[in-house]
């Protein structure tokens, strides 16, 4: 190795600098989607329960002693579901990790391949592979 000048460590250090970095932000990626979506089902499912519970509620109260019409109450879950879900589902834009994947845009734009670098050829060359 003592064939590498200040110049190719330099270089490797980077090369290396720039590969934790965009692992770094990878992870940081996968962790931010995983809590954003997770936030966003807990959400959905109180907005969702307390949606419906009073659309049930309301249906149930018009029935003072009558035997409720589970049918038309499954009926009513059903179409409020759907109409929730249209309308809240598309929203995947408000879970998207915007601060680490433009980290990894960063990252990516700085790396550079050695392969084909003079420093390469040098590590090479010293290396047990040739």
């Amino acid at each position: 190795m003592r064939q590498l000048d200040q110049t190719d460590i330099k270089i490797l250090d980077e090369f290396f600098y720039n590969a934790e970095q965009i692992e770094l932000a990878r992870k940081s990626i996968i962790k931010a989607m995983e809590n954003g979506w997770h936030s966003k089902a807990l959400a959905e499912q109180y907005i969702l329960a307390t949606y419906l519970s009073a659309g049930i509620d309301q249906k149930l109260s018009h029935l003072p002693g009558e035997q409720p019409d589970f049918t038309a109450i499954d009926s009513f879950v059903e179409q409020k579901c759907r109409l929730f879900s249209q309308t809240f589902e598309p929203r995947f834009e408000l879970f998207t990790p915007n601060i680490p994947v433009s980290i990894l845009v960063k990252q990516l734009n700085f790396y550079k391949p050695i392969s084909t670098s003079v420093t390469y050829k040098k590590v090479k060359k010293c290396s047990y592979n040739k």
